[in-house]
Formats: C-alpha cells, sequence, structure tokens
C-alpha cells in the first residue's frame, strides 16, 4: 500500500470511529496503518488499532527519552572534558595553599557535573520504567485474547515464526471443542462464552507455563509444547482431554460435560522457507483434526 492509500484509510478510519480531525490524531493513526501494513497484520476490529496506535505512541515517546539522555551524556562529557583540562592547567603551577584550594573548587565542580548526571538519569529510569510497564500492558492487549485469557491468533502467527526459526524440535496440537454449534443453539452464545472459557481454565492449569496455549478464533485452540517429542506430547495432551471431559458446566440446574478433538504432530526441523514449513505444518496437524473429527471424536490423532 502506497503513502496515498495509507493517507486515505487513514481518514477514513478517524471519520468513521468518530476521532477528532487533529494533526496530532491523524499522525498517530497513520503511523498504526503503516505498521500494519509494513508488519502484515491481520486487523479484526477498530480496537485493535487503537491498541496498535497506542503501543505506537509510547515507543514514541521512549525513544524520546532515550534521546534526551544521550544529549545530557553528551553534555555532562563535554563538561568533565572541560574540568580535566582546567585541573591539568592548575596541576603544573601548584606552588601554594591557594593553588591547591583553585584545584579542590574544579574537582567540587567536576563533582557537581557527574552528580547532576546520576540524578538525571535516575529520574528518566523511573520514566523508561513506567512506559515498559505501560508497552507490556498494550502488548497484553494486542496479543490476548479478551474472552479467554490466553493467547490470540496474532500472538500464535509472531511466535510460531521465532520458534520455527530456531529450528529446535516442539510438538503442536490443532484443538476444537466438539458440537460447538450445537452448544451455541441449544443453551445460548452466553453459555458457549462459558465453556470456551472453562476450557481455558483447564488449560492454564494442566499445561506448563512454558507451553504456548492460543485462542486461534471461534472454538479453535492451538497448543504449542516446545522441546516434547510426539510421544510424550500425546500424553499431555490426552491427560487435558480427559481433564476437561471431567470439567463440569451447569445450565439450569443441569450438570452438563463437554468434549474436543485434537490433532498432533511435531516439529523436528526446517529446511525450507520458514513460512512454507509453517504452512505445510498447519495443513498437517489441521488433516489430523479433520481425521480425529471423522473417526468420532474427543480423540487425539496423532502423526
Amino acid at each position: 500500500m502506497n503513502a496515498n492509500k495509507i493517507a486515505k484509510k487513514t481518514m477514513e478510519f478517524l471519520i468513521n470511529q468518530g476521532v477528532p480531525l487533529t494533526p496530532k490524531n491523524y499522525s498517530k493513526f497513520y503511523y498504526a496503518f503503516l505498521y500494519i501494513e509494513e508488519n502484515d497484520v491481520d486487523i479484526f476490529s477498530p480496537e485493535e488499532v487503537f491498541k496498535i496506535a497506542d503501543k505506537i505512541d509510547k515507543e514514541k515517546d521512549l525513544k524520546k527519552v532515550l534521546e534526551k539522555i544521550e544529549e545530557k551524556l553528551e553534555e555532562t562529557a563535554q563538561g568533565v572534558s572541560k574540568q580535566s583540562d582546567k585541573i591539568k592547567q592548575k596541576k603544573e603551577i601548584i606552588e601554594t595553599k591557594e593553588d591547591i584550594q583553585r584545584i579542590l573548587i574544579e574537582l567540587n565542580e567536576t563533582i557537581l557535573i557527574t552528580d547532576g548526571l546520576v540524578k538525571f538519569i535516575y529520574q528518566q529510569k523511573k520514566i523508561i520504567e513506567k512506559i515498559k510497564k505501560e508497552l507490556t500492558e498494550k502488548d497484553q492487549l494486542i496479543y490476548k485474547d479478551e474472552l479467554t485469557g490466553l493467547l490470540n491468533r496474532r500472538a500464535f502467527e509472531k511466535n510460531i515464526k521465532e520458534l520455527v526459526k530456531t529450528n529446535i524440535p516442539f510438538s503442536i496440537a490443532m484443538i476444537d471443542l466438539d458440537n460447538f454449534k450445537v452448544i451455541n443453539d441449544k443453551y445460548g452464545h452466553q453459555f458457549g462464552d462459558e465453556v470456551l472459557k472453562g476450557f481455558a481454565e483447564v488449560a492454564e492449569h494442566t499445561l506448563r507455563d512454558s507451553d504456548g496455549k492460543y485462542r486461534i478464533g471461534g472454538e479453535e485452540f492451538i497448543i504449542v509444547l516446545p522441546k516434547t517429542e510426539l510421544s510424550v506430547a500425546y500424553k499431555v495432551i490426552e491427560r487435558l482431554r480427559e481433564n476437561f471431559n471431567k470439567k463440569e458446566f451447569e445450565h439450569n440446574g443441569d450438570k452438563l460435560h463437554f468434549s474436543f478433538s485434537a490433532g498432533l504432530t511435531e516439529f523436528k526441523g526446517c529446511r525450507e522457507k520458514v513460512d512454507d514449513c509453517i504452512k505445510n505444518l498447519l495443513s498437517k496437524v489441521d488433516s489430523l483434526l479433520y481425521k480425529a473429527k471423522n473417526y468420532g471424536k474427543n480423540i487425539v490423532m496423532t502423526g
């Protein structure tokens, strides 16, 4: 997308979302759409554009703070250098107590200069920590599924690329909750949301913190088990399936239980382009999930 198209898209977005057409807002959202285009980011709602725009704003703030520190360091270095020259000159003519006193004065001035730098950097450090915290919060909003609290599709696409690039083996499971349309139709979408959140809770309690847990859309999830061979991964996903089967949901006094089907495979390395490897890996695990569904559901199919 060229600059004119991004500009047009920015203006349309501001107008549609009722954002005041100020230069500051235009610049903020122009860079957001530029970032989205350059990084090939999928956008599913206007809220995600706002989150990305806010994150970029915070990154700009951080850059400004670092530039201030750089300027202060340069200024202090010049000041210390000048003081050093003065002390060297006076060192050559130490004859009286007054000469020594003058050197002490120059040393005190040098200390004041460096002391000012320490205070300045300490203040900037606090600002950086605040911005870092805000950036972390923005990242969590961008990469988190709001309903379940798990990571979302965008986080998966980012993390799977980084993982495949390392060429370190891992196992990956694609999970689909069984008969979810029936659940929504019979019990309502609000109850369906409770089932999705229930699965997420079971996943959080069953899996390791280091395991990737993603909701990639609807009732579909992906689990990534780093440095885990297929035989071990099968036991892990089986335990997850059993634990989810046991989880009890209540609806109008009825006790209900649900299940999921999963396709599971192992990544053992990549000799092709990273994107091709990911495409083939997802195609394989999706095919295994399809077999699990056709086989009768509520099973883990490996391959």
